[in-house]
């Protein structure tokens, strides 16, 4: 199944794990009593920071989720997107360019996210993800 995959930058590489190990056949846990520490700047509570941050984050992992058809996960990637968007009601200007741009890299890297599933559908080695 691999490590998590570097497309992801952040934030989404856990639902994609999950999904992929769900797709070999395998079984995700929680563990209660662990404890998760990230190494990163405390979380914002910032809601529309929140809101732009799931923009480039959900359409991405839906499209990846290589237990439903390709078809399927593109639909629904494009409605969450839209429904991100419609979140955010009015848009700043820089806002505005994140989402022209997540629109963009949503329709031209259609192609790149076909190969990144057949790639993860196949059953991988521990270190396939690591560069």
């Amino acid at each position: 199944m691999g490590l998590f995959h570097p497309v992801f930058k952040h934030y989404g590489e856990d639902n994609h794990y999950c999904s992929r190990v769900q797709y070999h056949g395998y079984k995700t846990g929680i563990q209660m009593q662990a404890t998760v520490i990230h190494d990163r700047a405390q979380e914002t509570t910032d809601e529309r920071r929140l809101w732009l941050r799931q923009l480039a984050t959900i359409p991405l992992y839906t499209l990846l989720d290589i237990r439903k058809p390709f078809w399927w996960c593109k639909w629904m990637a494009r409605i969450k997107m839209n429904r991100l968007l419609k979140k955010l009601d009015t848009l700043n200007e820089s806002e505005n360019n994140l989402a022209a741009e997540q629109k963009m890299w949503f329709d031209s890297k259609l192609h790149e996210i076909k190969e990144i599933r057949k790639e993860t559908q196949r059953k991988l080695s521990r270190s396939s993800y690591i560069r």
